[in-house]
């Protein structure tokens, strides 16, 4: 039988072929004069049979990842030279046909080189041929692992992010595809993990063990469930939840007793982590976390820890998602606040606005501010809130328009539509608004956000606006707001260049095709929908340092304040 090329080593049917074991029927009647004697000899003969199917197994590992690199190497070598000949013009398209018929013509029933995987290994070439970290890491996985990281992964570390962790985890296809499928990328590297000083101190691997979300959607709950029913599933699933914990994490026991200070408790599950030498244990709630479900833990070395693994209640029937802490802040030196915002929840964005104010009362006394907006997806118009910390003035945002409705007076007509200009206080405030704004809403007729005039603030003309390639919808929005105005300066990455929702329809192996139906108009004539917004500052993002706590665009932003604190001081002297 030929082996398919295109198939992962592990499915390579000759390699069974090879190590298959010939059974035989071999009948013996024991006697009661040797059942002793035989018991001895029979439990001899079964170490070493053992012995010799452990030889047999590792053989046949050996044997496998043999098949595998042979396979890597002739596909990265027919890549390189279809890379060659086509860069040099003297291959086109057609002659990659002509290759492929001629393949199947020599070779009749080998698989693997149809037009289609003749130009994926074009493209697994000229994706690694430059990258020494990573190129000598694609021939340790089989070639099906690296379709779905090639389809899939659209950036050079978030590549190499899946090839370094499906090796160390020796992922199946499967999994891989599951943890691509679910962001694992976003959510280990772009929210680092909360995991308390004492790990940090004691153990700074921690930071690349733990995550801040862990995705069980492989439960198949319910979307309303009891934390019993949690635990009753991760049990029957442990296997697949050791898997989404990730290496080197061991079970232990469920319901685990624990006597602290005279008193017994119950470990929802305990869990033992080889490569930090200590125990983890597991509080389940299907709840919004709260600080007191922290769990206190001693290692084997008498060092308390502080260590959480939460799993929070489903927000859709299919995805399992730990809820992100919408804002976040704290003073990182003298007069230099930083504010991080995940998400602007619900339509009118009440709680969210509440907590922003909040945080910037708290920090009170600062002249400085960072508002962090990497992986805010959008949400409602409580991202107005924010945009009004950028200004003492009302000043008018944009607004959104069917095309069908775009008319050459827009300039003109836009100065009539509605304006929405400050976000309750209260949820009691909807209703009246509701009132409000329901005869524009019901004619479709556009809403113009306007900043709130909250007056004037410290830390006005010093803002910097933290972004990436995850900035989308109403994050965007504050990023085209600041830059129209000139109100804050941009660093980090372009942004998503997606506001709107739009139509959108299937189109095959879990993709949908999303199409605009609208677009969103800045107030001077800009418009967002599918228009990355460029930082004035582009710092690339680098996953490994973020992994290790290094922060290079935070970095770069609190430096650049520096410098414009500095030139100010120098200007006034």
């Amino acid at each position: 039988m030929t082996p398919d090329p295109c198939r992962a080593p592990a499915e390579v049917d000759d390699i069974d072929t090879i190590f298959s074991v010939r059974r035989t029927s071999n009948k013996t009647k024991a006697t009661s004069k040797r059942g002793s004697a035989n018991l001895t000899r029979f439990e001899i003969d079964e170490t070493t049979f053992a012995e010799i199917a452990e030889l047999i197994a590792a053989s046949r590992e050996r044997a496998l990842q043999s098949v595998n690199t042979v396979l890597i190497e002739l596909y990265w070598r027919v890549g390189e030279i279809i890379s060659r000949k086509i860069e040099s013009a003297e291959w086109g398209d057609g002659t990659v046909d002509r290759l492929s018929l001629y393949v199947a013509k020599r070779q009749p029933g080998i698989r693997g080189f149809s037009r289609a995987n003749l130009f994926r290994m074009r493209q697994f070439y000229e994706t690694y041929r430059d990258d020494p970290i990573v190129s000598p890491l694609v021939r340790q996985l089989p070639w099906s692992h690296h379709l779905t990281i090639l389809g899939q992964s659209k950036r050079r570390e978030e590549r190499e992010f899946y090839l370094r962790l499906a090796i160390q985890e020796k992922w199946s296809k499967r999994e891989l595809e599951r943890q691509v499928g679910t962001a694992l990328f976003e959510r280990v590297v772009l929210s680092r993990p909360r995991v308390s000083p004492v790990v940090r101190q004691t153990h700074p691997d921690a930071l690349s063990i733990f995550k801040d979300a862990y995705n069980v959607e492989f439960l198949g709950l319910p979307q309303v469930h009891a934390e019993a029913d949690l635990h009753s599933a991760l049990l029957d699933k442990l296997k697949d939840f050791l898997i989404e914990l990730g290496r080197d994490f061991c079970f232990v026991g469920s319901e685990y007793p624990l006597q602290v200070g005279g008193q017994d408790f119950a470990l929802d599950l305990l869990l033992f982590h080889r490569g930090l030498n200590c125990l983890v244990a597991v509080e389940l709630k299907v709840t919004r976390f709260q600080p007191e479900y922290l769990v206190q833990i001693v290692g084997n070395d008498n060092i308390q820890r502080t260590v959480f693994v939460d799993v929070a209640k489903p927000k859709g029937k299919k995805l399992h998602f730990v809820e992100p802490t919408l804002v976040q802040f704290r003073r990182l030196e003298d007069g230099l606040g930083y504010l991080k915002i995940a998400m602007f929840p619900g339509m009118v964005g009440v709680e969210v606005a509440n907590e922003i104010s909040s945080a910037i009362k708290k920090l009170n006394g600062i002249d400085r501010l960072i508002i962090d907006l990497r992986g805010n997806t959008g949400g409602g118009i409580g991202a107005l809130r924010v945009m009004s910390l950028l200004t003492p003035d009302k000043i008018p945002v944009g607004f959104a328009l069917d095309k069908r409705r775009v008319t050459a007076n827009l300039d003109t007509e836009k100065q009539h539509f509605p304006r929405f200009s400050r976000v309750p206080v209260s949820k009691k405030a909807l209703w009246p608004l509701a009132l409000k704004f329901a005869p524009a809403m019901m004619t479709k007729k556009a809403i113009v956000p306007e900043s709130e005039g909250l007056g004037t603030k410290p830390f006005h003309g010093n803002i910097v606006l933290l972004v990436n390639r995850h900035t989308a919808s109403a994050a965007e929005m504050i990023v085209a707001f600041a830059r129209e105005n000139n109100l804050a300066a941009v660093v980090g990455e372009k942004t998503a260049g997606r506001l709107l929702s739009a139509t959108s329809v299937k189109v095959g192996k879990g993709f949908r095709l999303a199409l605009p139906t609208g677009a969103y108009y800045m107030w001077k004539g800009s418009v967002l929908e599918g228009t990355p917004i460029d930082p004035d500052e582009l710092v690339e993002f680098d996953w490994r340092e973020m992994r290790l706590g290094q922060d290079r665009q935070l970095d770069f932003a609190i430096e650049s304040l520096r410098k414009m604190a500095h030139a100010a001081t120098e200007a006034f002297l």
